[in-house]
C-alpha cells in the first residue's frame, strides 16, 4: 500500500514539475518581451535551464537595467501565470508532506 502511494506521489511531483518549468518559461518570455530584451525565447529557455537556477539569476541580473512596459492585458496574463505557479508549488508541498507522513507511518 505504501509503495503505491509513493508511486502516485512521485508521478504527481514529476507532472507538476513539468508544468512549473513551462509556466516559468512563459513568465520569463512575457517579461522579456515587455522589456524589449533581445532574443526573449533564448532568455526564457536559459532562465528555466539548470538545477541551481543560475540561468534565472543571470536573467534577473540582465533585466535590472530595463523598464517593463506591460499592458493591462499582459499584466493580467502575468498575474494568472504567477497564480498557477503558486498553486502548483502548493500542490507539490502537499504531496511531499503526504509522502513524508506515509513514510513516518510506515516506519512505525
Amino acid at each position: 500500500m505504501i509503495e503505491a502511494v509513493f508511486i502516485v506521489c512521485i508521478g504527481v511531483i514529476l507532472v507538476t514539475g513539468v508544468f512549473l518549468y513551462y509556466y516559468l518559461y512563459q513568465l520569463v518570455l512575457l517579461d522579456a518581451k515587455s522589456r524589449d530584451i533581445a532574443h526573449p525565447k533564448l532568455w526564457s529557455l536559459f532562465a528555466t535551464s539548470g538545477q541551481n537556477s543560475s540561468g534565472l539569476f543571470l536573467y534577473l541580473f540582465k533585466r535590472r537595467k530595463t523598464t517593463s512596459f506591460l499592458t493591462a492585458e499582459q499584466n493580467l496574463k502575468f498575474l494568472g501565470i504567477k497564480r498557477k505557479i503558486y498553486c502548483l508549488m502548493g500542490l507539490e508541498l502537499a504531496v511531499f508532506l503526504m509522502m513524508l507522513a506515509n513514510l513516518i507511518r510506515g516506519i512505525r
